[in-house]
């Protein structure tokens, strides 16, 4: 069963324990009767118990609850027990009646229900009520309870136990019920099921006072138990306004709402499938099914509003494409609320749905009973608001709520539009169900966990401000409004605070004195806020809006073009004959208002006894009538506004058409004044005068025809004649018409009936010039080296016009047409000049000029020649609306400003004005304002000088020829709303552009170009690729501008404007200035001013309220601004170069001071973990609006610092602490820091070098070196008091805080880094010592070549071979001697190690350096240059004696040598292959330059075999992959003619002549070859 937001109690009175558990029993053992045969209708007694009002016209209406026995008719089963009965209307119990029929006497009731009641004059509410009565309870409804399940007692005095299964057709028909409601059982038990019920044909027909289901009300007479209805349930029911039908029917059969002509809100349930009535009065139609449902032929089903749930929003969009789709929704901001037990927790969701905003009705009202004890009963309430019992005046906000365990949810709960407070008294989980009370009639969900507080929990003060108010608060002016501010949610429910003050954010819209009473001065939105007082004052906000309310109307009607009043006194009455319409209004007081509603009805009972009813058709959204047949009418028109509902009856008598008698013309408005041939109308050219035809009111007059002697002078259009579609103008008397006058004579105007009579009437007209010569003058800023200030009058030549407007000519004295060239174009005196120079670079362009005292606006100097908006002459003022043809055209006009009452600009307006400059780059004169609607063609055409122009707004076209000949143009700005362009727009050059503001780019009509060669193209940049698109060969970009401030700020609290500008004048300097009123003023001061800078202007409404401290103080990217006052400010930037480059802003001035300054007092620096201190600090101003602070810390984790300032030390260490105001409305104000150390015992220290825990060695290192020295704390977070390293000066010193800090080296030796800490006083100190060992580095190195001591600097030369020996030491001190030698080329020159150094051996030519560096890496190293050059060649030795053989030479250690083989030639060995598994060098021969090889031609006698010696055992060979030793060269063995030295202790051997000494080689069988001699095998 969907829940239908407000409870019903079951209006019985239950006097004993015995009669209550007998209902139970039977409801839920579903005890009922189900015989039929001898059922007859039962007359039976209901007592129900009711609410009422005494003395309802006084203010002080008195409140009365009142038991009334109720006459009910069932057809049952008199002689059951229980009864399962039909309920009928009252007739004689002779018998089922078979066919149904209208009751012959139908219910009168003594208590047919109660409307809302009106109270005090103004308050509203509607109210159900349960009091405890013993062990028992009464129920007092407002309402004529239908009790489905009631207890009736019959005529014998006897109980029975009643189930009505259906309303029987006729039951109710023609009754007085006024306010009714179907209870259920399920309202006062929820866990019970509902009986099907059926409502029977015509069951509510006619009953003329039934108004449905009232706004905001639970009452329903069409509950979702009810399943099936009949025909014409309600017809006849004229006063029904508001209907919601169940979601348990599915067909709307036909007549249901016939005749219902209030009808204006109906709700059809989910489960609607077809409607088969129609029904075409409604405001609002609320449909909740999946899908539309199906409409029968012939039925409609029409409404103003069409609301969808929000999830079936697009399948009726579909489904309705011409219905005005809205969606409702209800949801909540979470699906699970936590709260806790005995505290009030915050239910938030969002509505959307068509509730108003008045909300007129409220109820107090029982949700479910207790069943474990009646007077603990939970009272469900709509909005409490402030009031304290459930038998207070509440008002709704559109929705109610309840919850599945009712008796444990608190009373007092307090409702918002948007949020709900609840609060449980025990921990659980529970569901509260929302009802949305407007004709939605929604219901949501949502699940509330309460949870036990957690000990030692403490909640902040919170203020509560409730009110009895519309949703959108809205207060009418001179009304008051009591605001209630309540204080709860502290520590065991108790608040700190006790009173709290109160204030308006503008005094000007709302007020409010110290009680919260706050009253309405004039429209507007004011914030009222509350605040209490304390250290951590809470404050609460609520907004107010004032609206002025309709204080009454008149009707009108339309008469021609114009309206008129046709009240005779109170009485609106009027005679019309048939087929004549006409269009009714209401204007509403104060004058300006406008109404929400406007309904027209026919009174279908309303007529004197000897006339009929007369048809009419009405259409009640264009207030058309029109009369269909004779008779009499009345119609029952109503206005309604915010707070405001009035009906007034119109009387229409409807007589038979007649020919027209007589025909009377006179001016509209005017009395005693009929035209005729004596008395016509003298005018001026232009002039166009309204008529009013009076005739016989009972003629048929469809057509006046209207003549003119001389059309050319003067003739009468009439309004059909004006009209693009005559439809327009149904309800418009069709004699409506104008004179106009066009040209300087006389004419005679003749109007005759149509109809045939032959009636007619005539009067002249007298048409004279209407140029006149103004002189206008002005104050002007001379361009000169002084600014010179000076009066010009010019004389500027207007036709004027008898509506009170003007258009600007050119110079001339007749009244011709506009279309030609002028004979004397203007020569102004005083024709504008350009922005004169001020303050060196600076350029000011004063348009107009405030003097120091203010806002003046009598004196106002220009640099444009201005065109007045308004002109005098004979008496009269007129309103400049149009520039004529050819205006300037040939003139001298360089500057011009055209004001803003200007619509239109004719043909070739400034045509060959080749001094027309156009506009100043930037300024806010226009030439084209926003006002101006349409253009001529060829306006600037001729124009040489033109330089750059902007179309205003208003443009939608720019004709032909408009640039033709303007060949000095370099900007165009187009309007936004531009749409075709039918000329070519040229503006070459780099510095030129054109700025296309329209979104979707314009037409361009008859091949029309836009030429932007060199320049660029501006857009929007949302328009941008649109652009590109359009002009392929230009450079389109894009500009902007965005600017921030903020959302409230207080009054004379200067606040940044930041703004950034995207566009090629992002980075333009600020060359203009601009000071002048936005608005005209009249000398009252209050013209707004605006600066600008950098291609801006800012703008303000009201310029009396820009603070003038601070005023504007310009700087790149933002503008400084403050206000004098509190109220709401709007301002904008706009660009002076663009003119659609505009972002609006604005602000909420708050009242009051907000901190200008915090100062806090050093406490004691040192604090122990867990101390709890109080911070001293204070504010300035002591009053500021806003005074809360929040605490910044430098460090999380240390302390915590609450709301009172109280400092809790939570963690060891040292902070920093600022306090900063809290306000986000003004700037941040922060206080000078303190410092504060938390200590905690240290019990142990660990020190760490270079991240390592240091060892018993300590550190070491060399001067310069910087070593990480750190300490943890055992336990982690301990903190002494104080601590730090200390170390011995001699070797080092020591930089950063206090635990880790960086040792560096200095002086060699050896000392001690030393940490120590000081716990909290009176507790003993710890020190630690690191030893520190300082090396000596090696600082100088001593270098010996070939045993000579050379110093550090050297360059050793030689040749390839020579080998020289290298020697060097470190000074002797240094910790580490070692020396590391290396060779930039090895290649060149290599050092091999040997005893006592290293030999350098150069190898092939070039060049190296060899370095010998300390292996300390300290820095210290020797270089030495070594150049390598070839050796000088040999000369060639002697050939050997052929028959001589050469002996070969044998190691002096070889017992066998090895002899040649005698026979053979001896060749050369090729040599051997290296051993696969170890490789060597291979053999390379001798670096002679050139050797001589033994002659190939001469054979070489064999060497014999050497014998081995026997004494001497041999040396086996090794094998053959060992033989391939290094080369001769790397063997260290070296041949220089004769003779070879070598270093001592060398292997020396003779060969074959020369000397070879092997050094230190390894043994083995190395391969020589001696230049000129041969290759020999040795073995070392």
């Amino acid at each position: 069963m969907q829940e239908k937001g407000l409870a019903r109690a079951c209006s019985i009175i239950i006097r004993s324990q015995r009669v209550v558990a007998a209902f139970m029993l039977a409801v839920l053992c579903g005890i009922v009767s189900t015989a039929r045969a001898d059922e007859y209708v039962v007359r039976c007694v209901q007592e129900q118990n009711h609410s009422l009002y005494e003395d309802l016209g006084k203010s002080n209406a008195t409140h009365l609850s009142t038991s009334y026995s109720t006459l009910w008719y069932v057809v049952a089963n008199p002689e059951a027990a229980e009864w399962d009965a039909e309920l009928t209307y009252p007739r004689g119990a002779t018998g089922l009646q078979q066919t149904p029929a209208e009751p012959g006497s139908p219910y009168v009731f003594t208590f047919p229900g109660w409307e809302a009641i009106r109270h005090n004059g103004q308050k509203f509410y509607l109210s159900d009520f349960v009091y405890p009565f013993g062990s028992d309870y009464e129920m007092f409804t407002s309402a004529l309870e239908i009790v489905l399940n009631p207890a009736l007692t019959d005529e014998n005095g006897t109980y029975h136990i009643t189930t009505i299964h259906k309303i029987g057709d006729y039951a109710f028909a023609g009754s007085n019920i006024a306010c009714v409601n179907l209870a259920l059982l399920s309202d006062i038990m929820p866990d019970q099921t509902d009986q099907d019920i059926e409502i029977g044909d015509y069951a509510f027909a006619d009953c003329r006072s039934y108004k449905g289901v009232p706004e905001g009300s639970p009452y329903r007479i069409l509950p979702d138990c009810v399943k099936k209805l009949g025909t014409g349930v309600f017809k006849g029911c004229v006063s029904l306004e508001r209907m919601i039908v169940g979601d348990g029917i599915e067909v709307l059969p036909a007549e249901t709402f016939d005749g219902c002509t209030s009808l204006r809100e109906l709700k059809l349930g989910s489960g609607m499938r077809r409607v088969e009535c129609s029904v075409t009065s409604l405001d609002r139609l609320v449909l909740s099914s999946p899908e539309p449902p199906e409409i029968a032929p012939g039925c409609v089903l029409e409404a103003k509003e069409v609301w969808v749930p929000a999830q079936y929003e697009q399948t009726y969009r579909t489904a309705m494409p011409g219905s005005n789709i809205k969606a409702y929704s209800f949801s909540f901001s979470t699906p699970v609320v936590e709260a806790y037990a005995g505290y009030q927790a915050e239910v938030n969701f969002t509505r959307v749905s068509p509730g108003s905003g008045e909300n007129d009705y409220v109820y107090c009202y029982p949700r479910g009973l207790n069943s474990s004890g009646k007077q603990n009963m939970v009272w469900q309430v709509d909005s409490v608001h402030g009031s304290d019992s459930p038998t207070g005046k509440f008002k709704t906000v559109w929705y109610s709520y309840s919850c599945d365990q009712p008796e444990l949810l608190s009373a007092g709960n307090v409702v918002y539009e948007d949020q709900t407070l609840v609060r449980f008294n025990k921990a659980g989980t529970y569901r509260l169900r929302f009802t949305t009370l407007d004709i939605t009639d929604h219901t949501e969900e949502v699940t509330v966990e309460v949870m036990d507080v957690p000990a030692g929990t403490v909640f902040p003060d919170k203020i509560i401000i409730s009110a009895n108010v519309a949703p959108d608060h809205s207060v009418a002016v001179g009304k008051t409004l009591q605001l209630r501010a309540t204080l709860s949610n502290t520590e065991h429910g108790t608040p700190t605070i006790k009173t709290v003050s109160w204030g308006s954010s503008n005094g000007n819209v709302a007020k409010v004195d110290e009680n919260g009473l706050v009253t309405a001065v004039s429209p507007g939105t004011a914030t009222i806020t509350a605040q209490g007082f304390g250290p951590v004052a809470p404050v609460a906000q609520f907004c107010v809006n004032v609206y002025q309310p309709i204080l009454s109307h008149v009707l009108e009607r339309q008469n021609g073009d114009g309206w008129e009043e046709f009240a005779d006194g109170n009485n609106y009455r009027l005679t019309i004959p048939v087929g004549e319409a006409m269009r009714l209004r209401p204007r509403c007081y104060p004058e300006g208002l406008d109404y929400e509603g406007f309904y027209i009805s026919k009174d279908m009972f309303a007529k004197p006894e000897n006339m009929e009813l007369a048809e009419v058709e009405i259409d009640e959204s264009a207030g058309y009538v029109k009369i269909l047949s004779t008779g009499y009418v009345q119609l029952n028109v109503a206005v309604r506004g915010k707070s405001y509902y009035r009906e007034n009856p119109v009387r229409i008598f409807c007589v038979e058409p007649k020919p027209v008698s007589y025909i009377a013309v006179s001016r509209a408005g005017e009395t005693g004044g009929v035209l005729d041939e004596a008395n016509g109308i003298d005018g001026m050219s232009g002039e166009e005068i309204a008529l009013d035809i009076d005739y016989n009111y009972d003629a048929e007059m469809k057509r006046v025809e209207w003549s003119s002697s001389n059309a050319a002078v003067a003739e009468v259009v009439t309004a059909r004649q004006r009209a693009a579609d005559a439809a327009e103008f149904d309800g418009v008397p069709v004699t409506a018409a104008t004179l106009v006058m066009r040209a300087p004579g006389s004419a005679t105007i003749t109007a005759c009936a149509a109809d045939g009579s032959g009636v007619q009437t005539s009067f002249d007209v007298e048409v004279a010039s209407s140029v006149v010569k103004v002189p206008v003058s002005q104050r002007a800023c001379v361009t000169n080296t002084s600014s010179q200030l000076a009066t010009y009058t010019n004389d500027m030549y207007f036709m004027l016009s008898t509506d009170g407007t003007a258009t600007l000519t050119y110079p001339r004295s007749d009244n011709g047409v506009e279309s030609s060239y002028p004979d004397n174009p203007y020569e102004f005196s005083f024709v504008g000049y350009d922005a004169t120079y001020r303050a060196g670079s600076y350029k000011q362009l004063w348009s107009r000029y405030m003097d120091e005292s203010g806002f003046s606006g009598r004196d106002l100097y220009y640099t444009a020649l201005s065109i007045p908006e308004t002109i005098s002459h004979g008496g009269r003022e007129y309103t400049v609306t149009r520039i004529g043809d050819y205006a300037f055209a040939g003139s001298n006009v360089r500057y011009i400003n055209i004001p803003a009452t200007v619509e239109t600009i004719g043909d070739y307006a400034f045509k060959n004005d080749t001094a027309f400059v156009g506009l100043a780059r930037p300024s806010e004169f226009s030439v084209i304002p926003n006002s101006v609607k349409s253009i001529g063609k060829g306006l600037f055409s001729g124009c040489t000088a033109l330089g750059r122009m902007v179309f205003g707004s208003g443009i939608t076209r720019i004709p032909e020829e408009t640039f033709d000949g303007c060949e000095s143009l370099s900007s165009v700005e187009v309007g936004r709303n531009v749409r075709s362009i039918a000329c070519d727009i040229a503006t070459p050059g780099s510095n030129a552009f054109i700025v296309m503001n329209p979104v979707e780019p314009p037409v361009f009509e008859g091949g029309a170009t836009v030429d932007a060669t060199g320049s660029a193209v501006y857009v929007k940049p949302e328009s941008l690729e649109s652009y590109k698109a359009l002009l392929p060969d230009a450079r389109v970009e894009s500009y902007s501008v965005t600017a921030t401030f903020p959302e409230a700020v207080y009054a004379n609290e200067k606040m940044a404007v930041s703004y950034k500008v995207e566009g090629p004048w992002a980075t333009a300097a600020n060359d203009y200035i601009f000071l002048y009123p936005a608005t005209a003023a009249d000398g009252s001061q209050s013209a707004s001013f605006s600066w600008s800078g950098e291609c801006l202007i800012m703008e303000f409404g009201d310029a009396r309220n820009v603070g003038e401290a601070c005023d504007l103080q310009s700087v790149r990217d933002r503008w400084y601004v403050s206000f004098r006052e509190p109220g709401e400010q709007d301002f904008s930037l706009r660009g002076t170069m663009v003119t659609d480059m505009m972002t609006e802003l604005h602000t909420t001035v708050l009242p009051g001071t907000p901190i200008k300054s915090i100062t806090l007092t050093q406490p004691e620096s040192n604090i122990n973990l867990g101390d709890r201190i109080k911070l001293d600090y204070s504010i300035a101003p002591a009053n500021a609006a806003n005074p809360k602070v929040v605490w910044k810390f430098s460090k999380e984790g240390v302390v915590e610092v609450d709301d009172n300032g109280f400092l809790t030390a939570i963690g060891a260490g040292k902070v920093t602490i600022t306090a900063e105001s809290a306000d986000p409305y003004c700037t941040k104000r922060t206080s000078k820091p303190i410092e504060v150390t938390v200590i905690k015992t240290v019990s142990d220290i660990k020190l760490y070098a270079d991240s390592h825990e240091v060892g018993v060695g300590g550190v070491s290192g060399y001067p310069g070196d910087k070593i990480r020295l750190s300490v943890k704390f055992n336990p982690d977070d301990a903190y002494p008091e104080t601590c730090g390293w200390t170390v011995t000066t001699a070797i080092g010193s020591v930089s950063g805080d206090n635990e880790n800090v960086e040792l560096e080296l200095t002086a060699p030796g050896r000392g001690l880094a030393t940490f120590r800490l000081t716990q909290k006083t009176g507790i003993t100190s710890m020190t630690a010592d690191v030893p520190v060992f300082v090396k000596t580095p090696v600082t100088s190195i001593a270098l010996q070549v070939d045993g000579v001591g050379v110093g550090e600097a050297l360059a050793i030369a030689g040749e390839v071979d020579d080998v020289r020996m290298l020697s060097a030491t470190a000074n002797e001190d240094a910790y580490d001697t070692a020396l590391e030698w290396s060779s930039s080329d090895e290649e060149v020159a290599a050092l091999r190690q040997v005893a006592g150094g290293y030999e350098l051996v150069m190898l092939k030519s070039g060049s190296a350096v060899v370095t010998i560096a300390a292996a300390d890496s300290r820095g210290a190293c020797v270089k030495i240059a070594v150049t390598v050059t070839a050796p000088e060649e040999p000369e060639p030795p002697e050939e050997p004696e052929p028959d001589e053989p050469i002996d070969p030479v044998l190691p002096p250690t070889d017992p066998d040598p090895i002899e040649p083989d005698p026979e053979e030639p001896t060749e050369p060995e090729p040599p051997e292959e290296p051993d696969p598994e170890e490789p060597t060098d291979p053999v390379l021969p001798p670096t002679d330059p050139d050797p001589i090889d033994p002659d190939p031609e001469e054979p070489t006698e064999p060497e014999p075999p050497e014998e081995p010696d026997p004494e001497e055992p041999t040396e086996p060979e090794p094998p053959t992959d060992a033989i391939a030793a290094p080369s001769a060269d790397k063997a260290g063995v070296r041949v220089e003619g004769r003779s070879i030295t070598a270093p001592a202790g060398s292997r020396i051997f003779n060969l074959n002549g020369a000397e070879v000494r092997f050094g230190v080689l390894p043994k083995g069988i190395y391969i020589v070859i001696v230049p000129g001699k041969g290759k020999y095998k040795v073995l070392n």
